[in-house]
């Protein structure tokens, strides 16, 4: 608990009082320690870890420092690619639900190497667009906190009280885990609206807003579980529980970002799309 408070104020510290340079360099400090992380889980082959490492590397230099600067036009096409190209390699965890056999799509070494590389770009491109055009890095800690909760959520319900197992990659995922996260995040943004539009609030909205959230929450409850089933896949693949051990009873940083592999990519295609 003492470590990830620590964490937690850490990263509340980064967010709030560090400038544009600084941020981007925390940024990219942070989520290469995730591209070793991701190339140790790749495979035990250290040439092939290298390779990993260099394309993971490749993709946050494009993400945070060269994409960014292009046309809005330009960038936009880029990331409605590397959208495009996340979903495909996220498609059979959906069958993970119906099918156990499922893992067979995912015991390809170089399948890894390009999914690594395409998701470090989704996290470090929508990063950079909720950070750039938002009025400070803050608007990004607001769009994790929902996030957060729903893991929160998702883990202390289902370890408690899950029974019904949702998928075949990762035992700890339940449907009960999944309905505590969904209510958490409906929370987050029921507060949310009553903090940023308290002046506009009214009773007479609430219903049409609650049904509004309640399928928000849904949908990136659901995306956020594919994320984390995403890693598991890759953890399973290299025979290991935890990504790594820089979080002392946490695992490592992959643990902490896997919800995010599949919703940044997302949000960078949206926001692409927008702003151009």
């Amino acid at each position: 608990v003492l470590s990830s408070v620590l964490a937690l104020l850490f990263v509340v510290l980064a967010f709030c009082y560090t400038d544009a340079l600084q941020f981007k360099i925390f940024l990219t400090l942070v989520l290469l320690y995730g591209a070793c992380e991701w190339a140790c889980l790749v495979s035990r082959n250290m040439w092939l870890r290298g390779v990993s490492w260099m394309l993971s590397a490749l993709a946050l230099w494009l993400g945070i420092w060269f994409v960014p600067s292009m046309s809005l036009e330009m960038s936009s096409q880029i990331y409605r690619f590397n959208f495009y190209a996340t979903v495909i390699m996220m498609l059979p965890i959906a069958g993970s639900f119906f099918y156990s056999n499922i893992f067979f799509f995912y015991r390809n070494t170089f399948f890894w190497l390009l999914s690594g590389f395409c998701l470090m770009f989704g996290l470090a491109s929508a990063s950079m667009l909720l950070t750039e055009y938002g009025e400070m890095p803050i608007l990004l800690l607001l769009c994790l906190i929902p996030i957060w909760a729903n893991d929160i959520a998702a883990y202390c319900v289902g370890s408690q009280w899950g029974k019904n197992y949702l998928s075949c990659l990762s035992p700890g995922k339940t449907l009960e885990g999944y309905v505590a996260g969904v209510g958490a995040v409906f929370f987050c943004l029921i507060f949310y609206y009553m903090l940023f539009y308290m002046h506009h609030w009214t009773i007479s909205i609430l219903p049409l807003l609650s049904i509004l959230f309640l399928l928000i929450s849904i949908c990136l409850s659901l995306v956020l579980l594919i994320g984390d089933l995403f890693e598991s896949a890759l953890k399973r693949h290299a025979g290991v529980k935890d990504s790594g051990y820089c979080l002392p009873g946490h695992g490592g940083l992959l643990d902490r970002l896997d919800s995010l592999l599949l919703l940044f990519p997302i949000l960078a295609y949206i926001m692409g799309g927008i702003l151009a």
